[in-house]
């Protein structure tokens, strides 16, 4: 079987097959090896999506998250993660397509309406790089975009869980962490999409600190809108830790509302409600798609405080 390097050039590998009868990839550190087979009709498949594309594409070797719109990024979504590094040499040795200098991007052979390599490119492919025109950005902008929102649809998240307190209801650091033990929170690593919400968001906006004056990290504040009564939207894998930093009990230089280092006496009382959501499977999701699961909750709540997107 040819021995290659990887698309890192940090390890070799051995294949066999070709695109007719499919590729099977064996690879390891010597003491443990695997096998991956990538039938001939996704090997098709992947030429075909990718022959309308600009090129040269980008590899995406990343094992978890790689880049939207790369070869790996397709491929995890056809259940191949981890496959880029191994199958585009593979490809690359089989002449169905090109690295550029870098090798961390990958022009196909392009192929004919039949779909054959064209006679032109089937013996040395050398694809010259091409950029994106505005109408194929928009094409490939759209695809990625369906592509989250497939994802999304089919996430599995818990029924929504309420829990209702107030600022005055810890009086110490114990309290809070006393509290926290009753709720039977997600466990740390689980992913949690939460908001916080109020009867009273203009009375907090107003006794909302200026950022500058204050030795902890406040969130931002934003406009106050006259149908809004949510405080903040998040998400985060240490759920409890998170609610920590909120409510005042946390470390002082993370980005969080800290309650209790701000609320007047007067709100101390204000009945605050907590909904929660948490994401099945989290781990097995492409941080992007939890993400726009959060940000739609921000742009549909439209929060006092807090940022939307990405912190």
């Amino acid at each position: 079987m040819p021995q290659l390097n990887t698309a890192t050039g940090k390890a070799q590998f051995e294949y066999s097959g070709n695109r007719e009868a499919g590729i099977e990839l064996h690879f390891g550190n010597g003491q443990q090896t695997f096998r991956v087979r990538v039938s001939a009709e996704t090997i098709n498949a992947l030429l075909a999506e990718f022959a309308s594309r600009p090129a040269p594409v980008v590899v995406g070797t990343h094992f978890s998250d790689p880049p939207l719109g790369s070869i790996g990024d397709w491929l995890k979504a056809q259940g191949l993660q981890n496959v880029a590094c191994y199958l585009v040499p593979a490809l690359e040795h089989l002449r169905l397509g090109t690295y550029d200098a870098s090798r961390r991007r990958f022009s196909f052979a392009k192929l004919n309406g039949e779909g054959n390599l064209n006679a032109s490119n089937s013996q040395a492919p050398s694809l010259p790089t091409q950029g994106f025109d505005g109408g194929s950005l928009a094409m490939e902008a759209g695809k990625m975009m369906s592509r989250i929102a497939e994802d999304v649809s089919t996430l599995s998240l818990s029924p929504v869980r309420r829990i209702e307190c107030t600022v005055s209801g810890f009086p110490s650091a114990e309290a809070f962490r006393s509290w926290l033990d009753e709720l039977s929170l997600p466990e740390e690593g689980e992913f949690v999409v939460y908001r916080l919400q109020t009867d009273a968001p203009g009375k907090f906006h107003a006794a909302f600190p200026e950022s500058s004056a204050c030795t902890y990290k406040l969130s931002r504040k934003n406009e106050l809108t006259d149908d809004g009564d949510t405080l903040y939207v998040g998400s985060s894998r240490d759920f409890a830790s998170r609610l920590r930093q909120h409510f005042g009990f946390g470390f002082e230089g993370t980005y969080a509302l800290h309650l209790k280092r701000w609320v007047p006496e007067s709100l101390c009382d204000t009945p605050l409600v907590l909904d929660y959501w948490t994401v099945q499977d989290s781990k097995q999701v492409r941080p992007i798609v939890l993400q726009t699961l959060e940000d739609y909750l921000w742009d549909h709540s439209r929060p006092v405080f807090g940022r939307r997107g990405s912190k």
